[in-house]
């Protein structure tokens, strides 16, 4: 938002706090409309960070004359950009006298942007270590997201490439090395859960937020960008419990054995026995009174040195927490705005009418030249349907790997 002389004008936009900068994010290949809250909202409560997000209908008008529905483009998610204040990602701000310690240690917001990397924003580049061991593998296209461009770039840069380095270098050490020093384990735990529940196509290498506050760890998040997951996606990744592929091999059904394209960084941890226990005693505290876990694997402790979590919303992963949720967003969604939202995009128009099977799961192939993946049902009602038979199957499925 701008006003006549072209600055910055902050106003708050349907009930979220005041700002200029928004994105008005339009969830085209997302029938269901409500993918992106749905991670979002369940991110807050789990006490990380996501933006705030509402619903709009949105009209574009080029010409002199009054709006008109012609000028319709559907139900976007009016999202609260990732940036640096008091109330989005609220991390101490950089300055240009910020180049020794404690000063030059944060905030950084940082991004793995996997094949996107935006060539105008800071690149962290990582390099080898002298008498690096067979395998070492290097992360790649990470940037500094915010702030863009650093106030003091030489060495802000060097410092948050350092520590990113260091992070690296210590997963790599045979045996790894103690990253608890360099990262907030929680936040990188529910980074997990998070992305393994939805099976986010982009997880773990692109819209992938990681940030460092002054004399903080590396954490994991702000959550963004949840359009290709729950359903939505390549091939293999719409179906929520491992899969044959076309070619006879088995998809393993873990975003993380498959998404380390960026960065080894999850598939490595997640082979750590401390924090895949970790991962596990969060899931169950999630998941009480939602999936009827045995005695057995709920009474398991975690094993190791790992801190212990800020918060714990037990049951918010329930069976019953999830269906509400879903409820709940679709009922912020009139009738009459999914009518005409529908009208204007209808799922045949999406998705055309290239249908198949991956495992027990229908799908529908998008008309495009981009290979995306969904849901075949031609109403609003049955695309949440087939959101919510997702993230129950998805659930249930990771009840009995965790």
């Amino acid at each position: 938002m701008r006003d006549n002389a072209d600055n910055d004008s902050k106003y708050s936009v349907l009930g979220m706090p005041a700002d200029a900068d928004w994105d008005f994010i339009a969830p085209y290949f997302d029938r269901s409309l409500i993918r992106n809250p749905f991670v979002y909202s369940l991110a807050r409560d789990l006490g990380r960070q996501a933006p705030r997000v509402a619903f709009g209908e949105v009209f574009v008008a080029t010409g002199d004359g009054p709006i008109a529905s012609s000028d319709y483009q559907g139900i976007y998610w009016i999202t609260e950009t990732l940036k640096i204040n008091g109330h989005r990602v609220n991390l101490t701000k950089l300055d240009p006298t910020d180049t020794q310690p404690p000063g030059v240690t944060g905030g950084y917001l940082v991004e793995f942007n996997w094949h996107a990397t935006d060539a105008t924003k800071p690149q962290i580049a990582c390099s080898p270590p002298a008498g690096a061991a067979a395998g070492y593998a290097c992360f790649k296209d990470c940037e500094v997201s915010d702030p863009s461009p650093l106030p003091a770039q030489t060495e802000q840069l060097a410092y948050i490439t350092q520590y990113l380095q260091s992070f690296n270098d210590t997963l790599f050490e045979t045996p790894v090395g103690n990253y608890a020093q360099e990262i907030d384990v929680g936040s990188f735990v529910d980074d997990v859960i998070v992305n393994e529940l939805a099976r986010n196509v982009d997880a773990y290498r692109r819209s992938s937020y990681f940030f460092k506050d002054r004399n903080g760890l590396l954490a994991g998040g702000p959550f963004w960008d949840y359009n290709f997951a729950l359903g939505i996606g390549n091939l293999t990744s719409i179906c929520p419990t491992p899969a044959t592929r076309s070619n006879g091999t088995t998809d393993p059904a873990w975003e993380y054995k498959v998404n380390s394209t960026a960065n080894s960084w999850f598939s490595i941890l997640m082979s750590d026995p401390p924090f895949l226990q970790q991962v596990q005693t969060r899931w169950r505290a999630l998941r009480v009174d939602g999936a009827g876990l045995s005695p057995a694997k709920s009474s398991r402790q975690v094993q190791g040195t790992l801190p212990p979590f800020p918060s714990d919303p037990s049951g918010v992963l329930s069976a019953d927490a999830l269906a509400q949720r879903v409820a709940a967003l679709a009922e912020q969604l009139p009738a009459d705005a999914v009518a005409r939202d529908f009208d204007r995009w209808p799922v045949s128009a999406v998705y055309g009418t290239k249908t198949g099977m991956t495992g027990s799961v229908p799908w529908v192939k998008s008309a495009g030249s981009l290979a995306v993946y969904g849901p075949p049902a031609a109403t609003w009602p049955a695309q949440v349907q087939a959101l919510q038979d997702f993230v129950t199957a998805r659930a249930e499925w990771l009840d009995t790997a965790w």
